[in-house]
């Protein structure tokens, strides 16, 4: 499963990749993360940031619920969430 964040800025290794709680019954084998840059209300760059196997994700994710503070980045969590640092995720080879 891709999941793909909107964001105005390049990644960095410290931002945090979220799956919803009510997301967390999809059968999928991995999840792929990715950012697309939209400032202005224009689509511009796309990160694609890295990649962990369902499980794996889960195992390494902190579980964050509704109103709670994350202590990362002082972000109100607006839902129940799994997130894992950027850093942490499997990164894709790249071909030459």
């Amino acid at each position: 499963d891709v999941k793909t964040k909107r964001c105005t800025s390049p990644p960095r290794d410290f931002y945090e990749c979220s799956i919803a709680e009510y997301n967390t019954k999809q059968k999928c084998d991995n999840y792929v993360f990715v950012r697309i840059e939209n400032k202005n209300g224009r689509w511009g760059r796309a990160w694609v940031l890295g990649w962990l196997p369902h499980d794996e994700y889960f195992k390494k994710a902190k579980k964050l619920t509704k109103g709670q503070k994350d202590p990362s980045n002082g972000f109100i969590v607006k839902a129940d969430c799994h997130n894992v640092a950027i850093k942490d995720l499997n990164k894709f080879k790249q071909e030459k």
